[in-house]
């Protein structure tokens, strides 16, 4: 079989993520190679992403066939309540922060998610623009299709803000209302999502585009 030895440099990268293989290229003065290695990672958690949100919609989409839309809506709520919320709460009433600070931790939370965000302000508002980077690109990508297609939530119920099938495309996460402001740049099939915060403490909030599909 021939030498089918590890080397120590082959074990040694092997236990260490790339993000800090990265800056040890950077350290000795090799940025092409941690140019790369930031690729890679970038890479690899663009890859483990794709396949949690298919995994999270495939286990939904399980849920829905066998035990109604009303399950799905609440195993999408224990999580919010259990896991979300939690993570959520930081003792500061989120209305009361300026529309600056929220509009930074929604951006950065889509960005982080490689979605796509486009920022404009004036004087009295911000409005960001998402190009939705998991639900969204499952509709892209034809998840919501085909013979093995997601489950589509249909009921006019709460879970759907009360609209049906016939004028809302919503998959088995999130349903969204429809938005007022659609990214020029989103396909007819892809979820875009428009939201803007009034300088006053009063916030007004804009749903989806094209559809609702999201995790």
């Amino acid at each position: 079989m021939g030498n089918d030895r590890l080397s120590d440099d082959e074990r040694a990268r092997m236990a260490t993520p790339l993000w800090e293989q990265a800056r040890a290229a950077y350290r000795d003065n090799r940025p092409d190679d941690g140019d790369r290695l930031l690729d890679n990672a970038v890479s690899q958690w663009s890859a483990l992403k794709d396949y949690s949100i298919n995994w999270i919609t495939s286990l939904l989409t399980f849920v829905g066939e066998e035990l109604g839309e009303e399950a799905v809506e609440r195993a999408l709520r224990k999580t919010g309540d259990e896991f979300v919320r939690p993570r959520r709460d930081t003792g500061t009433d989120w209305g009361s922060l300026p529309a600056s600070a929220r509009a930074k931790v929604i951006a950065r939370a889509m960005v982080s998610n490689m979605g796509e965000v486009e920022v404009d302000e004036d004087d009295e508002k911000i409005v960001l623009s998402f190009r939705c980077g998991t639900g969204g690109r499952l509709i892209d990508d034809g998840g919501y299709e085909g013979e093995y297609a997601y489950f589509t939530l249909r009921e006019q119920a709460g879970r759907t803000f009360m609209t049906t099938r016939s004028n809302r495309s919503s998959g088995v996460a999130r349903p969204r209302a429809s938005s007022t402001r659609p990214s020029a740049r989103a396909s007819p099939a892809c979820t875009t999502c428009t939201r803007t915060w009034l300088r006053s403490p009063t916030m007004l909030t804009s749903g989806s585009g094209s559809a609702g599909r999201h995790r």
